[in-house]
């Protein structure tokens, strides 16, 4: 369950990333995505922010299957990833696109995008 923590610490803590000015807004790359979901088509994919992983992850692919799982991508203090089966690879652009946080309206190639919450680690 994502939680309040990690974003208060963001804030709060002893890093205070959050409110460290470090440039221009950063976007999901959601192409670079696409890219890196079609070059491991077996793999469990999660997409997030990294300083903010918890508050802003979710499950976007795996093994197949694209999934509907909550994503928050563009931040001007943290970094959009994807996590390929416990690798992070940086995903970012500072081109702002058409879905601001949200994963685009392609994503999928339009086939039915699982429910996240029906995604079971152990059947995969």
């Amino acid at each position: 369950m994502k939680g309040y923590t990690d974003f208060a610490m963001g804030f709060l803590g002893a890093s205070v990333v959050a409110t460290k000015p470090i440039g221009a807004m950063k976007f999901m790359d959601w192409n670079k995505v696409k890219e890196v979901v079609e070059s491991h088509p077996n793999s469990i994919i999660y997409a997030g922010l990294m300083e903010d992983w918890n508050n802003t992850s979710g499950l976007i692919y795996a093994k197949g299957k694209y999934y509907n799982g909550y994503v928050y991508g563009c931040s001007n203090w943290a970094t959009p990833i994807v996590d390929v089966d416990g690798e992070e690879i940086e995903c970012w652009t500072n081109n702002e696109t058409e879905w601001g946080s949200d994963k685009p309206s392609w994503w999928g190639n339009g086939e039915k995008l699982y429910d996240a919450w029906d995604f079971d680690e152990d059947e995969n």
